[in-house]
Parts: structure tokens; sequence; C-alpha cells
């Protein structure tokens, strides 16, 4: 998240400088895990650049996750800082996985404790489709990487 919320910054004044641009077009799939947040960063970052771009991925979690926001945002900052071990980053969509290099954060110890994060959230969202669906959402990026084969 850090990369992204810095390198918007830097789009987002060099355009308003040159062009007085106060929005840009997101080019990313609307579906993917991480999809939504980021939009919304990046949404906030373009409204004010100096604004802390972590209090948006916790508001974020709020509104989509409800009384699950706090596990999916501590499920968030666990992804981004075990990624940082990896070559690659998980949000991508990768034909075949190496657990041994881009991946070797996804230990069975991290996926156990994962799915454990994503089995209290559901809890905690029942009866809620809406928060379900998005909880399911946020989890894709970690099946797709799991299972490669099922895109």
């Amino acid at each position: 998240m850090r990369k992204p919320a810095d390198k918007m910054r830097i789009v987002l004044e060099g355009m308003a400088k040159a062009a007085g641009a106060e929005a840009v077009q997101l080019e990313l799939y609307p579906e993917d895990g991480f999809t939504p947040l980021l939009q919304y960063v990046y949404l906030k970052l373009s409204q004010d650049t100096d604004s802390d771009w972590k209090s948006h991925v916790r508001r974020f979690c709020e509104c989509q996750y409800g009384p699950s926001a706090a596990i999916a945002e501590k499920y968030i900052w666990e992804v981004e800082t075990a990624s940082k071990t990896g070559k690659k980053n998980m949000a991508i969509i990768h034909p075949s996985v190496d657990f041994q290099g881009a991946f070797s954060y996804l230990s069975v110890d991290t996926i156990a404790r994962w799915q454990k994060y994503f089995d209290e959230m559901n809890r905690l969202a029942e009866g809620d489709e809406r928060t379900k669906k998005n909880i399911n959402l946020l989890r894709k990026s970690l099946d797709t990487v799991l299972t490669p084969d099922a895109c």
C-alpha cells in the first residue's frame, strides 16, 4: 500500500501542476481482492495528496467489512508486510506459484492464521450478505495464489 500511495501522490501532484487535473481513471480489475481498496485510497489521495493514507485504509475497512473491520485491516497490513519478503506482490495473478521464492512468506502457519482471520470475519458478518461478499472478495487474491488453476 505504501508504494501505490507514494506513487499516487507524485502522479497527482504532477498532474495538478501540469494540467489542473482533479481525478485519475484507474485501469484495475474491479473484482480483485485489493483493487477496491487501492481505488478508494487513490481517490482519497487525489482529493488531498497530504492526507494520511493509512487512515484511508482504516476507513475503507470500516465501510466494507463492518464488524470485521479490525481483522480485515490486520490481514491487509500482514499481507503488506509479508509480501515485501517475496519478489512480487500477492495481489497480482500468477500462472504458477513459487513458494520457495516470490511467495515464500506463504508458509503453512501464515496460511492457517489467515484462514482463521477469514473464518472469524465471516462469523462476525453472519446475516450481512453485503459484508460477507466483501470479505470473500478480499480473500480472492489469497485464493488465486493458493489455487492458480482456478482462474
